[in-house]
């Protein structure tokens, strides 16, 4: 019993030097948004792709967040993915009043893609910037954000480019499970390494994937991602392996978003990817389980439960701990007291995957904004690689 206390003490402290290890390194890596860039010579035209699928009651502000930019050469294609509210009704009411609206309205989804990446993959067919943005229908941007992205690319040489957003706090409970979350996926990501070509490091996110057209189009768009629900870190894991150059940035002040608001919610938006994160294994999803279990409780049951030298370490291992979920909070500008709760939060997130893996199995199939994959298909469309 003794042995397994120490051991319990030896992964949490190990895993606490690590997070903080990786908290700074990402720190040190990421640039902020906050420093202006020489603008290009001439501004590229710019496509913002933004897809929603029954989106009535945030759509309309973010879209007008988004159009409040002051991007020089833009054009923002809203894709009406099959809604049966208003969003559609919502789209076209600001396509009547800005011609830089363009809107598209889709009915039916064709066999072997998944919604969202058809959406996708439509708008890229009318899209004519030579960038393209891809960002969830209820994200807000600050009016410069986009310039600031395009001359950040244009001056860096980058070929892709993700922005760190700000998560807007909805709850005590919700933003620990957030905050766990989030340090898990910006640890994993290895920020600091994704410009070296020899890492497997990538980069990319839904809330704001910029991508230069001419590489998007040499890797042939989302046909290679018809079927996966990690789409948007495929896309840049195709990228990287094309020889494109990623970039990511700290945009907490430019780009925001509520991510969920509610633990139920959150719950049910995992049953997504909660499963296909785990490439729909349940030895990964049980190994990944137990670990994160150890990392975040093995100092405090070694603290309760160890004798002296397991219960330092512990304790150890607790302060070195919150220190890493202080530092990379601070750094997302997440609140501070959730951070403190990150092992409550990851014990959260890891009951919401399990649930995932639970209803996925037991249905033989995902089900995802009313619309049923089988399981069968998405593990055959499953593309993205792990890292690990």
């Amino acid at each position: 019993m003794s042995a397994l206390l120490l051991a319990l003490a030896v992964i949490g402290f190990a895993g606490a030097v690590v997070a903080l290890v990786a908290s700074l390194r990402t720190i040190r890596a990421v640039p902020s948004f906050d420093h202006e860039i020489e603008p290009p010579a001439r501004w590229p035209r710019l496509s913002v792709v933004v897809t929603a699928r029954d989106e009535a009651e945030t759509i309309g502000p973010a879209l007008e967040a988004k159009l409040a930019s002051d991007y020089p050469d833009l054009e923002l294609i809203v894709v009406d993915d099959r809604s049966r509210d208003a969003t559609g009704e919502i789209v076209d009411r600001l396509a009547d009043g800005d011609r830089r609206v363009a809107p598209l309205h889709i009915t039916t989804l064709p066999p072997g893609w998944l919604g969202k990446v058809h959406a996708m993959h439509r708008a890229c067919e009318i899209a004519t910037g030579e960038w393209i943005l891809f960002s969830d229908a209820d994200v807000h941007l600050e009016a410069s954000a986009l310039r600031r992205a395009v001359a950040h690319c244009e001056a860096k040489g980058l070929d892709h480019l993700a922005a760190f957003p700000h998560v807007w706090s909805s709850g005590l409970w919700i933003d620990a499970a957030l905050t766990a979350l989030l340090r898990l996926l910006v640890h994993a990501g290895r920020l600091w390494a994704i410009s070296d070509p020899k890492s497997s490091a990538t980069v990319g996110g839904g809330t704001f994937n910029l991508v230069r057209r001419e590489l998007f189009d040499r890797i042939g768009g989302f046909d290679g991602a018809r079927l996966d629900v990690l789409d948007d870190v495929l896309l840049g894991q195709r990228i990287k392996r094309a020889g494109g150059r990623q970039g990511a940035v700290k945009a907490t002040r430019y780009v925001g978003l509520h991510f969920y608001t509610t633990l139920g919610q959150m719950g049910r938006s995992l049953e997504k990817n909660g499963f296909a994160i785990h490439r729909y294994s349940l030895a990964r999803l049980t190994i990944s389980s137990l670990a994160l279990v150890a990392i975040e409780l093995g100092p405090w049951i070694a603290l309760v439960a160890g004798g002296e030298v397991t219960a330092a370490l512990g304790a150890v291992g607790i302060a070195v701990g919150s220190v890493a979920a202080v530092v990379s909070s601070r750094w997302l500008e997440r609140p501070i007291l959730a951070a403190l709760l990150s092992p409550i939060g990851m014990l959260l997130v890891i009951a919401m995957w399990s649930r995932a893996a639970v209803l996925a199995i037991w249905r033989r199939e995902i089900v995802w904004r009313d619309t049923r994959y089988s399981l069968e298909e998405l593990e055959r469309g499953a593309r993205f690689e792990l890292p690990m």
